[in-house]
């Protein structure tokens, strides 16, 4: 018994693996992008855009992996987990442990502080005369307190993972009934 046209199914099944792999990613990447954004607009609408730096800290990337691509959409700036999750009493109790972040205390007063004057600095309402003693202020409510939570990524991450899920399974339909 012979099996004609075996050489070309595989070429087609290999066609199909190669279009799905790159579909699936763009689909994905584009759902990626549209997340960050989410969460940019999440940040903006916190109120928190005055320097905009961590709006600006906030992209979709993508990494090539052995077997795969993995997408990651993050915000980059040092301080992004304490807006999203809070810190002390007042942060996010939900949180997983890695982000349940204590209150500085007294003998990090000196750093807390300097972050906080270049953050006031930023905001026209306190430059001036005014900018030291409102950071020193804000820094002793903080080692005090601690901050209430902003999710940003949370957010926009819940609001687009279904979507993201549907573009990818329409993405790979698609190819294979191309196939």
């Amino acid at each position: 018994m012979t099996v004609n046209g075996l050489g070309s199914l595989r070429r087609k099944v290999q066609s199909i693996e190669s279009d799905l792999e790159d579909e699936v990613n763009e689909s994905v990447a584009d759902q990626a992008e549209t997340t960050a954004a989410d969460a940019k607009r999440n940040v903006a609408q916190e109120n928190t855009f005055f320097t905009g730096n961590l709006a600006r800290s906030i992209s979709a990337r993508r990494y090539p992996l052995v077997g795969g691509t993995r997408h990651e959409v993050a915000a980059r700036v040092p301080y992004a987990a304490y807006v999203e999750y809070g810190t002390g009493f007042h942060g996010d109790p939900t949180a997983p442990a890695k982000f349940q972040f204590s209150s500085p205390d007294e003998g990090d007063f000196n750093s807390v502080y300097s972050n906080i004057l270049a953050w006031v600095m930023g905001k026209p309402i306190f430059y001036g005369s005014r900018s030291p003693s409102t950071a020193a202020a804000i820094t002793h409510k903080i080692i005090d307190e601690g901050t209430h939570p902003h999710p940003f990524l949370r957010p926009a991450w819940f609001s687009n993972k279904q979507l993201l899920i549907n573009r990818a399974g329409l993405a790979a339909k698609s190819v294979v009934r191309r196939g």
